[in-house]
C-alpha cells in the first residue's frame, strides 16, 4: 500500500526527483492492478505529472515517452468517464502547454481543470490544479494571479483537511498567501 501512495505524496510535496524514482521502480505495475482501479488511475496520473515536472526542470526530452503514454491513457479514461477524469486530463494538458511555452493554452487549461474539479467536487485535485496554476502564473511574472491561485489552493487543502499540505504550500509561497 505504501508504494501506491508514495509517488502521489512525493509529487504533492514537490519532491519530483524522488517521485520519478518511485514511478520508474513501479513502471508497469498498474497493469497488475485492476486496469481502472483508483490506484492504477492515480499511478498513471501522478506518473504523468511527475514526468511533466521533470521535463520542465531538465529540458532533455527524456520524459516525453512517459508524458505521451500517460496522456494517452488518461484520454481513454476521460472519454469513457469524463466525470472522474476530465479535470485530470485538463491539468495534464495545462502542464503540457506550459512545458511547450503556449501560455494562453496553459492558462485556459488550468482554468478548465480548476472549474471541472470544483464542479465534480474533487476538492483535493482542485487544490492541486490551483497550486500548479499558481506556479504557472508565478513563473509568468503575474504575481497577482499567482497569489490568487495560491490562496485558493490553500483554502482547498484546508477544506480537504490536508493541513500538512496547506502548511507546506504556505511555507513555499509565504509572500503570496495572506492567511
Amino acid at each position: 500500500r505504501k508504494e501506491r501512495c508514495e509517488m502521489w505524496l512525493l509529487y504533492l510535496f514537490g519532491n519530483y526527483e524522488e517521485a520519478a524514482e518511485v514511478a520508474a521502480k513501479n513502471h508497469g505495475v498498474e497493469s497488475q492492478w485492476l486496469a481502472r482501479s483508483p490506484i492504477a488511475c492515480n499511478h498513471v496520473f501522478y506518473s504523468g505529472l511527475t514526468s511533466l515536472a521533470m521535463e520542465r526542470k531538465e529540458r532533455c526530452g527524456r520524459w516525453m515517452n512517459t508524458i505521451h503514454r500517460t496522456m494517452n491513457q488518461m484520454r481513454g479514461w476521460t472519454s469513457s468517464s469524463p466525470w472522474n477524469f476530465q479535470h485530470k486530463m485538463e491539468l495534464m494538458i495545462a502542464e503540457c502547454a506550459f512545458l511547450g511555452g503556449d501560455m494562453s493554452a496553459a492558462a485556459e487549461a488550468y482554468d478548465s481543470a480548476i472549474a471541472t474539479a470544483a464542479k465534480h467536487r474533487f476538492i483535493h485535485e482542485q487544490g492541486l490544479a490551483l497550486e500548479r496554476a499558481g506556479i504557472f502564473y508565478l513563473e509568468s511574472c503575474d504575481h497577482a494571479a499567482a497569489s490568487d491561485r495560491f490562496m485558493k489552493a490553500y483554502d482547498c487543502y484546508i477544506q480537504w483537511e490536508a493541513f500538512s499540505k496547506a502548511a507546506h504550500l504556505k511555507e513555499q509561497y509565504v509572500s503570496y498567501i495572506e492567511h
